[in-house]
């Protein structure tokens, strides 16, 4: 069943890595980021699509039994 939530998280890419934080959690390093395609990038369970243009994209988090998918607002 689709379910849309108001989200919190930020995602911070920063020298190869990926931090994570959300309302009510401190950042915290998530795991190692890499390119795999132009504006597609892979960390662990996560798969970011990005659309540079536009400062958007999405993120899908690939969990057991749930799939979710964020829309991204994407800032410098």
């Amino acid at each position: 069943m689709l379910q849309q939530y108001d989200a919190t998280d930020v995602f911070r890419f920063t020298a190869g890595k990926l931090y994570h934080r959300w309302s009510g959690r401190e950042e915290y390093f998530y795991n190692d980021v890499s390119e795999v395609q132009l504006g597609r990038y892979v960390s662990g369970h996560m798969t970011f699509v990005l659309d540079y243009d536009n400062r958007s994209g999405y993120v899908v988090i690939a969990g057991n039994p749930d799939w979710t998918v964020y829309n991204l607002n994407c800032k410098p």
